[in-house]
């Protein structure tokens, strides 16, 4: 079902910077220079972040570095002797991961004491989970943090018998906050699973240092400070005030993408202090990721920003179902219980296991449908289209001014981009110059998000429409028939028919 439906591409900001940060490491590089300039917009006397596509930040005066954490792009990049191409590495990757979160949570719920069949359910909840295969078929890294975080979980559990499994620990956690440093906060439920342990935990210690060494190394690298990170001033992001918005969020959006079982979770504070520390670490786990994310700026803002949440998605499943196995056994010692489950023949367990399953599927197709949930491969195939086209009519003299589209023409095309939400007036004004003599074509390379931006009152001036790329216009610019503060807005863009 998703192998088709991948979009393995560099297009919006998170492909982008993802694809492209993969494509560094694969030349053991951390930083691109920025060499595609303009000459009437040099670097000498411009900020760098003209230059800067989505997925990137400027480090320095004319170096680039990616936006997001090294951990998927670095998962990509260790299948470079595959004789395939990036973005079909890219999708075996996104793949991989899709398949084993459904299986990591069905060994959660077995781990958890659940039968088979609603171990299975657990499965079958996730993956077809609108938000799961959402971000399934565009390269983000929301599936890769959810295996990762609970395989360390796993494995912290395991260790209790095998202490070998604690090495596993340590190294998939470490992988984990490489994909996303906010997997760190599984940190504490794989503690309660491993137990009071000095050897386990050393253990684990030992296996994440190299992880934990080379996240300090790249961030050097990359963004010239250990702690540094590719997200500019992100601490603004966090308030008080977002966490009433996110509750409502979560209420109104986590019985959508994880079906109405998942209010079951809510309830293992009541079942889980005398049920073992596995049930208690699931509290913790899917606690701290839904309390942290209560608090970020975009949390509440769509449906899929559930997406922030998916590595605290197995332990809703497995808790919700666990709630529901422990409810029954409570219920077990009641007399008129025990008389209907007396009058039900054993198959009638098969039966009602298969009528859940039936309902889950379809709950999560109808929603699924609803939300058009492989949009994003479809979306993210179109930037492939409008960069090839544009690397096929335009003169490769020419100048592109893009937002949306920056990623994804400055990793398929070898165009100078520049971000016209970011460039001053001086700048822009001698870039028109020299379109008006010849030396160098001006284009803007537009989503309808531009317009939403207001682009038009950004650009000024004579712009002629010369290409629809599925919902992209790709503009000329025509030179500018008066002064700039003079002309009327009704009288810019004046757009003629390809």
């Amino acid at each position: 079902m998703l192998w088709p439906r991948i979009g393995p591409f560099a297009g919006g900001a998170d492909s982008a910077g993802y694809l492209g940060s993969a494509q560094l490491l694969s030349q053991g590089r951390m930083r691109a220079v920025i060499d595609r300039t303009l000459p009437g917009a040099p670097l000498e006397k411009n900020p760098p972040t003209i230059y800067m596509p989505l997925g990137f930040r400027t480090v320095g005066t004319s170096e680039l570095a990616p936006t997001y954490p090294v951990g998927f792009p670095l998962l990509i990049a260790a299948t470079a002797p595959l004789p395939v191409s990036l973005e079909t590495r890219t999708a075996i990757v996104l793949l991989l991961h899709a398949l084993a979160g459904a299986l990591l949570t069905f060994w959660l719920a077995r781990e958890c004491g659940l039968s088979r069949g609603v171990a299975g359910l657990a499965a079958v909840l996730l993956a077809t989970s609108p938000a799961y295969l959402f971000v399934s078929v565009s390269p983000m890294s929301d599936v890769p943090a959810l295996v990762w975080t609970t395989a360390a979980v796993l494995a912290a559990w395991r260790s209790r018998g095998d202490a070998r499994w604690a090495l596993a620990a340590g190294a998939a956690l470490s992988i984990a906050v490489l994909i996303r440093p906010t997997d760190a906060m599984a940190l504490l439920p794989m503690l309660i699973c491993a137990g009071v342990s000095p050897r386990r935990w050393l253990l684990m210690l030992a296996a994440g240092a190299p992880g934990a060494a080379f996240f300090f190394a790249y961030n050097v690298g990359a963004y010239g400070a250990p702690l540094a990170t590719g997200y500019l001033q992100a601490e603004r992001l966090f308030a008080v005030d977002n966490v009433v918005p996110s509750l409502r969020h979560y209420a109104s959006w986590l019985p959508v993408v994880l079906t109405p079982i998942v209010v079951l979770a809510l309830a293992l504070p009541l079942f889980a202090r005398r049920a073992g520390p596995l049930p208690v670490a699931l509290m913790l786990w899917a606690a701290s990721f839904a309390a942290f994310y209560a608090f970020y700026a975009y949390t509440y803002e769509t449906w899929w920003y559930t997406r922030f949440l998916l590595p605290a998605f197995p332990p809703l499943i497995v808790g919700a179902l666990w709630v529901a196995r422990a409810a029954l056994d409570r219920a077990a010692g009641n007399a008129a219980w025990q008389r209907i489950v007396a009058a039900a023949p054993h198959f009638h367990r098969a039966v009602t296991t298969a009528l859940v399953a039936a309902a889950i599927l379809a709950h999560n197709y109808s929603w699924g449908r609803r939300l058009d949930v492989f949009a994003p491969g479809v979306g993210e195939a179109r930037y492939v289209t409008v960069a090839e086209w544009t690397r096929t009519n335009l003169p490769a003299n020419a100048g592109l001014l893009a937002l949306q589209a920056s990623g994804a023409l400055y990793h398929y095309t070898n165009f100078p981009v520049i971000r016209w939400d970011l460039i001053d007036g001086d700048a822009l004004r001698s870039l028109e110059r020299d379109a008006k003599s010849g030396a160098h074509p001006l284009y803007a390379v537009l989503f309808p998000y531009d317009f939403e931006l207001q682009v038009r009152d950004r650009l000024q001036g004579n712009w002629t429409q010369v290409a629809s790329v599925v919902d992209v216009t790709v503009w000329r610019f025509d030179g500018l028939t008066e002064s700039v503060g003079a002309i009327p807005a009704d009288q810019r863009w004046v757009a003629s028919k390809p």
